[in-house]
C-alpha cells in the first residue's frame, strides 16, 4: 500500500509564527525576591558586625576560632549583599562581569563557605584531640596533621575554583566550558562530602566523650550553662 505524499502548501500561505517566550518569573516577583534576599544578607552582615564589636568590647581573644568564623561570615554576607544590590540596576550586566569581579561575587562566596566548614571541622577536631589528651595545652601531632589536611583541602578547593572561573570566562560557551563546570562541580561536591563526613565523625566521637567534653567547652566559653 502506497503512502500518500504530503500535499504542497499554497504559495500564498505562511507558517504560523511561534509565540514569544515569556519570563518564568514575573518582574514584580523577581524584584520582591531580590529585595527579600538583600535585606536578609544585610541583616546578617549587621548582626555579625555587632558580634565582632562585642568581642572587642569584652576583650575576648582577637584571633580565635570564633573571630575567624565571624570574619568569614561577615565577608560572605557583604559579598552577597553587594551582588544582590546590583540586580536592582542592571541584572544582565551583573551576570556578565569581568573575570576578577565574576570570581569575587560568584565563586568567592562558595570558597568562604568551604573555609568556614573547614574551620568548624578543625575546631571540633582540636576539641576531640584535647579531650582525649586530658586537656593538654601543647598541640599534638594529630592536630598538626589535621591542620595540614584541612589547609590542603582548602587550597585545592580555592585553586580549582579560581582556575575554572578564569578559563570558563575566556572560553565562553562550548564543550570545553561545560567540561570545566563539570570538573568544578565534581571537585567541590567531593570536598564538601569529605568535610561533612569528617564533621559528623568528630561530633559522633564527641558524644561518646560527653562528660569529658563539657568542662573543656565551658573553659573555652562555648557552653554558657548546663
Amino acid at each position: 500500500m502506497d503512502i500518500p505524499a504530503a500535499l504542497p502548501l499554497p504559495a500564498n500561505s505562511t507558517l504560523p509564527s511561534p509565540s514569544p517566550l515569556r519570563p518564568a518569573v514575573a518582574p514584580s516577583v523577581k524584584q520582591g525576591v531580590t529585595i527579600l534576599y538583600t535585606c536578609m544578607y544585610g541583616c546578617l552582615f549587621l548582626v555579625v558586625y555587632v558580634q565582632l564589636w562585642l568581642l572587642l568590647l569584652y576583650r575576648h581573644k582577637r584571633w580565635s576560632y570564633q573571630s575567624g568564623f565571624l570574619f568569614l561570615c561577615l565577608f560572605w554576607a557583604a559579598l552577597r549583599t553587594t551582588l544582590f544590590s546590583f540586580y536592582f540596576h542592571d541584572a544582565l550586566g551583573a551576570n556578565h562581569l569581568p573575570i576578577l569581579a565574576y570570581w569575587l561575587f560568584y565563586c568567592c562566596p562558595v570558597c568562604l563557605q568551604f573555609f568556614t566548614l573547614s574551620l568548624i571541622n578543625l575546631y571540633f577536631t582540636q576539641v576531640l584531640l584535647k579531650v582525649r589528651g586530658k586537656f593538654s595545652s601543647e598541640p599534638s601531632k594529630g592536630l598538626c596533621v589535621a591542620r595540614c589536611a584541612y589547609a590542603a583541602m582548602s587550597t585545592v578547593f580555592l585553586c580549582v575554583n579560581v582556575a575554572c572561573a578564569a578559563l570558563g570566562q575566556r572560553e565562553g560557551g562550548g564543550d570545553q566550558a561545560w567540561s570545566l563546570v563539570l570538573i568544578r562541580v565534581l571537585v567541590n561536591d567531593l570536598l564538601f562530602i569529605v568535610e561533612a563526613v569528617a564533621l559528623a565523625a568528630s561530633l559522633l566521637l564527641l558524644t561518646r566523650f560527653a562528660p569529658s567534653t563539657r568542662p573543656y567547652l565551658h573553659s573555652n566559653g562555648v557552653l554558657c550553662g548546663s
